[in-house]
């Protein structure tokens, strides 16, 4: 109609979406928020009621947000005779998966970290094959757009911190954080980011860290992020004694288990998995490996919504307080869909 202007309104699960009203509207990267039906209404506005006229409606379109674990990090000392902190990722489905990885020591002084390691390298494997190593991440545009992509903290231009993006096909990877300097020590950051993460990306089916851990500043701690339209069921170990039938030397003979959420609470202390058949279960439909039996292991099936949690491995009160970890978070929902 001549001399009128097209108006639009937006609704999300049938409630107007304020300050939606041209004709696109764009959601946040799975959001678990933006899950719900969409239509939009199309009219002309009339400027003296200001309601449409002669308008139509479109077909409901549905967003789906798929749940995923998209984020891990890990942080404890590199010690004389420590070889790495070590992290460990699959990735599910049948396409390629874009990574952020990084590896970080200097920086970690600006954030109250006493210690740091000032020289970290960080290097990625592919079952076993080297693939990919970086020294130093060198201010790069493309790995600043990709810090800020993944909600990353930034880097100072020139730090000894390392970085880099990689394509990667389903498969089991390893990426290792080294100390350039032979046997430096001091506190390091260990990072994986998932970049893509729409509801069509691949997976990540499971995440984990090894390293020493120990009192204080030392402890293992794991934090990563989840992202769910509904709680989504996660098995979490973390594992010592059973650590030595695979070569891992001076094992953490009594590890505990502590999730925390984002505010410091406590969701889940675990001593010892006991055994429990639940739990063996668990771990057979997981595809991890078994805990041998009578072990102090640590293990715990959880709900978790969207949001960020930390796994804490320390030692139980009054054992032996340091030794090597292995922290563990299986998809269980991607790996076992309910039924």
């Amino acid at each position: 109609t001549a001399g009128l202007a097209l108006a639009y309104i937006w609704r999300h699960d049938g409630e107007i979406i304020a300050d939606a009203d041209g004709p696109t509207y764009t959601l946040a990267v799975n959001d678990p928020a933006a899950a719900g039906t969409y239509t939009v209404e199309v009219g002309y506005l009339d400027p003296d009621t200001g309601e449409l006229f002669g308008s139509t409606t479109s077909e409901t379109a549905i967003s789906v947000v798929t749940a995923a674990l998209v984020n891990l990090s890990a942080r404890t000392r590199l010690q004389p005779g420590t070889s790495s902190l070590t992290l460990g990722l699959v990735v599910g489905g049948s396409q390629s998966k874009s990574l952020l990885l990084r590896g970080i020591g200097p920086t970690l002084a600006n954030y109250g970290v006493t210690q740091p390691l000032l020289r970290p390298s960080l290097s990625l494997y592919a079952t076993g094959v080297f693939r990919q190593s970086v020294l130093r991440w060198g201010g790069s545009s493309v790995l600043l757009d990709a810090f800020a992509r993944a909600g990353a903290f930034s880097l100072p231009l020139d730090s000894d911190d390392s970085a880099f993006t990689t394509e990667v096909s389903p498969g089991a990877y390893t990426v290792q954080l080294l100390p350039l300097d032979g046997g430096a020590t001091g506190i390091a950051l260990i990072e994986a980011y998932a970049l893509d993460t729409s509801p069509s990306s691949p997976p990540l089916l499971n995440l984990s860290v090894l390293s020493t851990t120990g009192p204080g500043q030392d402890t293992l701690i794991a934090g990563f992020v989840v992202r769910s339209a509904a709680p989504r069921r996660l098995l979490i170990r973390v594992i010592g004694p059973s650590l030595a039938p695979y070569g891992v030397a001076n094992p953490l003979p009594f590890p505990r288990l502590t999730l925390l959420d984002e505010k410091g609470a406590i969701l889940a202390d675990n001593l010892g998995w006991s055994d429990r058949p639940e739990l063996a279960a668990a771990f057979a439909a997981a595809g991890a490996f078994p805990l041998s039996p009578g072990s102090t292991d640590a293990a715990a099936v959880v709900e978790l919504p969207s949001g960020a949690y930390t796994v804490q491995a320390s030692a139980v009160p009054g054992t032996a307080p340091s030794g090597a970890a292995l922290i563990e978070l299986y998809d269980l929902d991607a790996l076992v869909p309910r039924s």
